[in-house]
């Protein structure tokens, strides 16, 4: 029996997740660099926009409502798109970025658009560190 992508890509996906956030978390001692999440935004906008090619626009709705499965991952995904909005929010406003553009943003494309809105928060800042000639405090505003 073989296993297709489908099948494999949830499993390599969540495998490298908590790759990435154990080192993020136990190992690395500073902020990634904003190129991260740009580029894993990126990839996921190309995977999102072959998707929607395959499946249709409105493929998500069945998916979303057939099931209490597919009614848990919609409501997972509008926690964790509320989670992105509320932990970047400030940080944003200190960089000057101008909230409803982004706002718009993350609420249509969700984890696309937190993970592009925090890697410009890291660029600014990145810019803003280097304007001042000294490091950003990478975790003001969270709280």
């Amino acid at each position: 029996m073989s296993i297709s992508i489908l099948q494999a890509g949830p499993a390599i996906m969540y495998g490298g997740l908590a790759l990435g956030l154990g080192y993020g978390t136990f190992v690395r001692e500073k902020e990634p660099s904003w190129k991260m999440p740009a580029i894993i935004s990126a990839g996921f906008f190309c995977f999102t926009a072959f998707t929607v090619y395959q499946e249709g626009l409105l493929g998500v709705i069945p998916n979303h409502t057939s099931n209490y499965w597919g009614n848990q991952v919609w409501y997972d995904l509008l926690y964790s798109v509320g989670l992105f909005w509320f932990a970047l929010v400030q940080r944003a406003k200190k960089v000057g970025m101008p909230l409803l553009p982004w706002f718009i943003y993350v609420i249509c494309t969700a984890s696309i658009g937190g993970l592009h809105m925090y890697a410009r928060i890291l660029h600014l800042e990145e810019e803003k560190g280097k304007r001042d000639d000294g490091p950003v405090n990478a975790n003001s505003g969270l709280l």
